[in-house]
């Protein structure tokens, strides 16, 4: 139950994983995460240089080589790595944080490897861009001081907040309305940023500056948290912001700084709400007195089962989860329920409840149970199962 309920949360994270055995890496896990990664390659029992060819000549099988050799784990950040793509017999341009991590047996002898994979291609190339459109402003700037003013009126424009600082004390030179409307009633040009907005003293974001102005080095912060003092008819509120300070060079010297920052605490707040709200789904799920599991699509695909389910249908999690529900239960293709569902999910609209017995498994010794199947059908297709109070277990 417990390897079951490991394979349940691993095949949940949010992140590609893999568990890889013996000296020449063969697959033993694999989540649907990294199985999307490797557009459908990853096979158990075969090995990483089997089913990715194109990672041995970009160096990530030596680095698992060396993670096995040495028991040493091995941390990779925005690695750029190519992936061919089955489907268009493309390579696509990925960037990976990535950790391997040496699993050893009781006796700590070397057992093999877990591969634990973040997919950051969009947040580099989202900076990239960023970075680019940086330069590119900041080049006609220089190019073109006597259309400083013409510049301005772009960056009035723009959705994103642009904020012009110059000199060691962070002299506020410009800012456009999108910067304005983040701290409404706050900010006077000609005044030290310190000065005007004391709380981002307080909060770090002045040694951000200091440090950039320093060391001539961008700065890039992905939702950072702010909490913004009270304007004049609001009360505080806390903020979060993707944000870049680059330095503005002239003569060789750094003169001033400027910082490009889009607010996504809308999105930040979804996210954790979504979070949440799927945190407690499953806590709820898990806990739940009854068996229930919910299907996605007409294939009634598995994407939720809790333990109580699973063991109605005889089977660890990890092998049902994400397949066909008549994959562990064959014989409701031919019952009613099926038909029910069918229904429920050509009508597009709620339907009553309905209740069957339902012999849900069969082994060589006869039923193993027979439950009370109940559905409720939803937009999502949902379904739960409530199992009679009373079943002829074997």
């Amino acid at each position: 139950m417990q390897q079951g309920l490991l394979r349940q949360i691993l095949g949940q994270v949010p992140a590609a994983i893999a568990t890889l055995t013996g000296p020449q890496h063969h697959y033993s896990f694999f989540n649907d995460e990294y199985q999307a990664l490797a557009t459908g390659r990853a096979q158990l029992g075969r090995t990483v240089a089997e089913v990715l060819p194109e990672l041995v000549a970009q160096g990530f099988v030596t680095l698992l080589d060396k993670v096995y050799a040495t028991g040493q784990p091995w941390v990779g950040t925005e690695m750029p790595v190519l992936l061919h793509d089955e489907r268009t017999g493309q390579s696509v341009q990925r960037y990976l944080d990535f950790a391997y991590q040496p699993l050893f047996d009781g006796q700590n002898r070397m057992q093999g490897i877990l591969a634990f994979i973040v997919d950051v291609t969009e947040k580099v190339v989202a900076r990239q861009q960023l970075d680019a459109l940086q330069a590119e402003l900041l080049a006609s700037a220089q190019q073109r001081a006597q259309e400083r003013e013409a510049l301005y009126q772009v960056f009035e424009q723009t959705p994103a907040a642009v904020l012009l600082l110059r000199g060691a004390g962070h002299r506020i030179e410009y800012f456009n309305p999108a910067y304005q409307a983040l701290f409404p009633g706050q900010l006077l040009r000609g005044r030290p940023l310190a000065e005007v907005q004391p709380e981002i003293v307080e909060q770090g974001f002045v040694a951000v500056l200091d440090e950039v102005y320093a060391t001539a080095r961008p700065a890039v912060g992905t939702e950072a948290r702010l909490r913004r003092g009270p304007a004049p008819g609001q009360s505080a509120a806390t903020i979060y912001f993707n944000f870049s300070c680059q330095p503005h060079v002239e003569q060789g010297r750094v003169a001033g700084i400027s910082v490009f920052a889009y607010d996504v605490s809308e999105q930040v707040q979804a996210r954790r709400q979504r979070e949440a709200q799927q945190s407690e789904l499953r806590r709820v799920f898990e806990q739940a007195p009854v068996a229930i599991c919910v299907f996605r699509g007409p294939g009634y695909v598995l994407d939720v089962v809790n333990s109580s389910m699973a063991q109605i249908l005889g089977r660890p999690l990890a092998e049902i989860l994400g397949r066909p529900f008549l994959r562990p239960c064959p014989k409701c293709k031919a019952r009613a329920c099926l038909r029910y569902w069918t229904r429920c999910g050509a009508a597009g609209s709620h339907l009553w409840p309905w209740s069957a017995p339902c012999s849900l498994i069969t082994t060589p010794r006869g039923p193993r149970a027979t439950s009370t199947l109940c559905t409720s059908p939803c937009a999502a297709s949902r379904a739960r199962w409530w199992p009679s109070s009373a079943w002829p277990w074997p």
